[in-house]
């Protein structure tokens, strides 16, 4: 069965890397369509599931966040396509042990790492992130490029870990949460918001 991409932009590109074969894939969806992308365009979300119907074709969430990094647009995208089967993909540098689970629709990029931990539905894990064992991240999480997530961490969905940030073993953070690039977490966190710094502080409440 073959997949279509909805999302044309960035994180599409980087996807279209870690690829063997971009025969799998049909086309991808998105509002106009991008000149960089080898792909064929094939409309915007309401002409996908005009044409394309579940039973013929997997997708895959390609959109990942807006210029306000808030995963909301994503999770209206999941929830809208939800009748389709969400494929993962993996890359070939990437290393997931026998003993982790992958729920679907996930992206684990080049060079992560995933130890002995389970990985919610349409989670992306970007290049060099590290989830070590024992993790349970949640739904429609992001993970960027170079974090750490040590050991026994537990986080709720919908949340985003920016860049280089890092999360100390055993700790807990809240679903809906942002934490900025570059943070160190080294305690719970309890309520949706944006944190960031070393350690990570509350920024702005999300209500």
């Amino acid at each position: 069965m073959k997949t279509i991409l909805i999302g044309g932009g960035g994180h599409a590109l980087s996807l279209m890397e870690i690829l063997t074969d971009i025969g799998q894939l049909e086309g991808y969806a998105d509002l106009r369509p991008n000149p960089l992308m080898p792909i064929a365009y094939l409309g915007t979300d309401e002409e996908i599931q005009s044409k394309y119907s579940p039973e013929e074709f997997d997708i895959h969430v390609t959109f990942v966040y807006t210029s306000e990094v808030s995963l909301q647009p994503r999770r209206c995208i999941i929830e809208r396509y939800k009748q389709y089967h969400s494929h993962t993909f993996c890359a070939l540098s990437a290393l997931v042990t026998t003993q982790s689970v992958l729920d679907e629709g996930c992206a684990v990029m080049e060079k992560a790492v995933v130890n002995r931990s389970q990985i919610g539905k349409n989670t992306v894990i970007n290049t060099g992130a590290i989830i070590e064992h024992g993790c349970e991240i949640g739904d429609n999480c992001f993970i960027g490029p170079g974090a750490t997530i040590c050991g026994g961490v537990s986080i709720g969905e919908n949340t985003f870990i920016g860049a280089g940030t890092v999360v100390r073993d055993e700790v807990s953070i809240a679903p809906a949460c942002i934490i900025g690039m570059g943070s160190l977490v080294t305690s719970d966190i309890t309520e949706a918001g944006v944190y960031y710094g070393r350690p990570a502080k509350i920024k702005k409440r999300v209500f």
